[in-house]
């Protein structure tokens, strides 16, 4: 069964408990969250390491609480599962709008890479659960998968 829903309805399935698109400001407030999040990821793919730089424009500013952080890296960590599906022609994607930046990136990752960076992901959303500095947290994340495209 193949799923067409668009990203934003697949993360209202994410969030158990809550309808999102029940009202505009919930909407507006994740479809810039899913933004800013593509946003991220893909000047990472592009940019490894180099996206330290940016991290205050790209991602400080963006995702400032515990809750968003942990929602942006549960968002990271699907959109690396559909780059996973996609190497190996699954069609069923959770970001099922955003299928050019999907296939952009699994062309510049290797299968070991793409399983690499889900690791990193879901140990860095772990993570964050947890007491830490949520800034060196994903300082940390980048590096790691800058590392994992070198």
């Amino acid at each position: 069964d193949i799923n067409y829903e668009t990203t934003l309805e697949n993360l209202n399935s994410l969030l158990s408990g809550s309808n999102i698109l029940d009202d505009i400001e919930s909407i507006e407030k994740y479809e810039q969250i899913i933004s800013n999040v593509l946003t991220f990821l893909m000047y990472v793919e592009e940019n490894g390491v180099d996206t330290l730089i940016y991290m205050k424009k790209m991602w400080y500013n963006n995702f400032s609480n515990r809750d968003d952080f942990v929602l942006a890296m549960q968002l990271i960590e699907q959109f690396y599962y559909d780059v996973l599906k996609c190497k190996s022609n699954i069609k069923n994607y959770f970001w099922n709008d955003k299928l050019d930046e999907i296939a952009s990136v699994s062309r510049l990752n290797s299968l070991i890479s793409i399983i690499n960076k889900i690791e990193i992901i879901s140990n860095a959303s772990e993570m964050a659960r947890c007491n830490l500095n949520l800034n060196l947290l994903i300082d940390d994340v980048v590096i790691r998968l800058g590392e994992c495209n070198e």
